[in-house]
C-alpha cells in the first residue's frame, strides 16, 4: 500500500468518526433522556447509538464498495445488521442492568 492510500484511508476513518460524533449529537442532544425513577443513561444510550450507526455504516460500506453483489453477499451483510440489532435487543431487555438504562 502506497503512502498516499494510507493516508487517504486514515482521513476517510476520522472523517467518518467525526461525522457519526456529530450525527449522534445532532440526533440525541438536547433530549431527557432518564426513567421514572430519575435514571439517565445519555452517555450509554449516545454510544449504542453510535456504535449502531457505525455498524449498519461499515455494513452498507463493504456492501458498496464490493465488487460483485450476490444473493450471498446481501445475505451476510443484511444478516449482520439484523444479527447486531436482535443481540442488542435480547440484551436490552433481558439482561438484569438493561432496566437501568429504559433503551427499549
Amino acid at each position: 500500500m502506497s503512502g498516499f492510500a494510507s493516508v487517504r484511508y486514515m482521513f476517510y476513518a476520522v472523517w467518518y468518526s467525526t461525522l457519526m460524533l456529530f450525527l449522534c449529537f445532532i440526533t440525541i442532544d438536547g433530549y431527557a433522556w432518564s426513567g421514572s425513577e430519575g435514571k439517565s443513561g445519555s452517555l450509554f444510550i449516545a454510544g449504542e447509538f453510535v456504535f449502531t450507526m457505525l455498524v449498519i455504516s461499515v455494513n452498507m460500506k463493504i456492501l458498496i464498495g464490493s465488487t460483485q453483489v450476490t444473493f450471498y453477499s446481501l445475505f451476510f451483510v443484511l444478516g449482520s445488521v439484523a444479527a447486531y440489532i436482535a443481540v442488542f435487543y435480547f440484551l436490552s431487555v433481558y439482561s438484569p442492568a438493561a432496566n437501568d438504562y429504559q433503551v427499549f
